[in-house]
């Protein structure tokens, strides 16, 4: 996502946001698809002009040369390794933010996120070290009416705790992460899962 920043909004350089897109690594009980890909890069290009997004690498699996076709299209690092942990440590030497956002690959959001993003990065950045949880608050019924159980979509935390981290499924990236924050944002999970 090579686009040139915005110097009036977004986060200080020093805090601006790697992300690390799960494509085919979902592990959410239902195959990735190259629209759930399409649909997380494009929702990342007005953070990456707006200047809360630095850099977006996307994770697949061997064998997926559809999501690589996408990355290059998008402008966007592409990494194909077997396993998870792996394709993590790799995303997180190739990333050139301070802080990493992890995403599901089909989490989409409206305008209203980048604005969240921005507000996290100028006015609560002490939370990020700590992590935080994204959860989705437009997840049907169920999320409204009992946000705690809404689904976590993203986490948010400094390179330190990506780097120290060895998990082969969402479900232990989410618990190594161990986020202490939750953020409830306007995203949700597009698709037919």
């Amino acid at each position: 996502m090579g686009y040139t920043r915005s110097t009036q909004r977004g986060w200080p350089d020093a805090c601006m946001v790697s992300v690390l897109v799960l494509g085919s690594h979902t592990a959410t009980g239902r195959p990735s698809t190259t629209a759930d890909a399409v649909r997380t890069l494009a929702a990342l290009v007005p953070a990456a002009v707006d200047g809360v997004v630095r850099d977006v690498q996307l994770l697949a699996a061997p064998g997926d040369d559809a999501l690589d076709r996408i990355a290059d299209h998008a402008g966007c690092g592409f990494i194909q390794e077997a396993d998870l942990a792996t394709a993590l440590q790799t995303a997180v030497a190739r990333a050139r933010g301070a802080h990493h956002l992890v995403l599901l690959a089909g989490v989409s959001f409206d305008r209203a996120f980048v604005d969240e993003m921005a507000g996290i990065g100028t006015r609560h950045a002490a939370w990020v070290p700590q992590g935080i949880a994204l959860k989705a608050v437009e997840s049907g019924v169920f999320g409204r009416v009992l946000p705690r159980f809404a689904p976590t979509v993203g986490v948010l935390t400094e390179r330190q705790q990506m780097a120290a981290v060895r998990a082969n499924s969402v479900a232990a990236l989410w618990r190594s992460l161990r986020p202490h924050r939750v953020f409830r944002t306007r995203a949700w999970s597009g698709g037919d899962g």
